[in-house]
């Protein structure tokens, strides 16, 4: 059996465009926060929210999927939690939005990192997965170590963040649309 002979099932054949709207938005929006240091404050809560709903929305998509699908909807429930906290409160202090996105990213990153390890059989991706996890981890403990850095260096890291889970997911659509082809 060649790699072309595989057979992905449950996967509709153009479900790969999902992965890759998700990576071409996660990726604009990591280049506008790397980029524009005068975010204000509002914005980058609003922004940061988006970017915790499209993280969540894409692991309610592949949890299904998943040797442990539960685990992918807790993953899941935690993104969109963090991104309702984050746009409730978006007149809160640097530090209140610096640890609630920091805590988000750090109990998500140890989730995916845990997630890639424990299905690294059934995960083609894993160690992309693993990756994604270690630098969420990185920036969530960055961001909460330091909860009255200036909104640059916030916008930054969750930039930096953004931009390497958008190129994950845009090579992952790659990677679908190939199986699916």
């Amino acid at each position: 059996m060649t790699y072309q002979d595989v057979e992905v099932q449950g996967v509709p054949k153009h479900a790969w465009v999902l992965w890759l709207v998700l990576g071409i938005f996660s990726s604009i929006i990591g280049i506008w926060l790397i980029f524009s240091p005068d975010a204000a404050i509002g914005t980058l809560a609003i922004l940061l929210a988006i970017a915790l709903f499209m993280n969540g929305i894409s692991e309610l998509v592949t949890a299904g999927d998943r040797f442990k699908p539960w685990f992918g909807y807790l993953l899941a429930a935690m993104f969109l939690i963090a991104g309702f906290v984050v746009l409730l409160r978006p007149g809160k202090s640097l530090w209140f939005l610096a640890i609630v996105v920091g805590i988000s990213i750090v109990i998500t990153g140890l989730g995916q990192i845990v997630l890639a390890l424990v299905d690294r059989e059934s995960i083609r991706h894993w160690v992309l997965l693993l990756a994604i996890g270690i630098v969420g981890v990185a920036v969530g403990i960055m961001a909460m170590v330091w909860p009255d850095i200036t909104i640059y260096v916030l916008a930054l890291l969750i930039g930096i963040r953004l931009l390497i889970f958008g190129l994950v997911q845009i090579a992952i659509s790659f990677q679908v649309r190939s199986l699916a082809a």
